[in-house]
């Protein structure tokens, strides 16, 4: 949910350096969740092809966070 909250917040603020910042924070939050996913794995929680899924949807929302960000610094 962190990831999600910050986007949110994101875009309650009109101030571009602080959007900015929520979105490099929801980025790095993404990170942080591929390493819970490791995490499980070593655990036994989850199988790896779960695993791969959510990576990749993580990646995908990653990107996708970097190009919001990116747009927004274009004016």
């Amino acid at each position: 949910m962190s990831i999600s909250n910050n986007i949110s917040e994101s875009t309650g603020t009109h101030m571009l350096g602080e959007q900015q910042f929520l979105l490099r924070v929801s980025k790095r939050e993404c990170y942080e969740a591929a390493n819970i996913l490791v995490l499980l794995l070593n655990e036994k929680l989850i199988e790896n092809e779960e695993k791969k899924e959510l990576f990749e949807d993580l990646d995908i929302l990653s990107r996708r966070i970097q190009k919001y960000s990116d747009k927004l610094s274009e004016g």
